[in-house]
């Protein structure tokens, strides 16, 4: 069975600021179980993100592949 303790890849769990609570939650216990993961709270967007605001989570994404990159890092 998969655990989240054995990702290795860069990762940023993301939820919208509007976004039911029990997303954040659960959002911020797999933060503490993957190995450096990071948290982002995307403002004034729900949790359908993608759909509702796309320019705010495709700068999301991009933050995240760029913070991966400055970091040296790969998939």
């Amino acid at each position: 069975m998969a655990r989240l303790e054995d990702i290795r890849c860069p990762v940023t769990l993301s939820t919208g600021e509007h976004a039911r609570p029990a997303y954040g939650l659960v959002a911020d216990e797999a933060m503490k179980a993957i190995p450096g993961a990071c948290r982002e709270v995307i403002p004034h967007a729900l949790h359908v993100a993608p759909v509702t605001d796309p320019a705010a989570f495709i700068t999301s994404v991009m933050t995240h592949l760029g913070a991966t990159a400055q970091k040296g890092l790969s998939y």
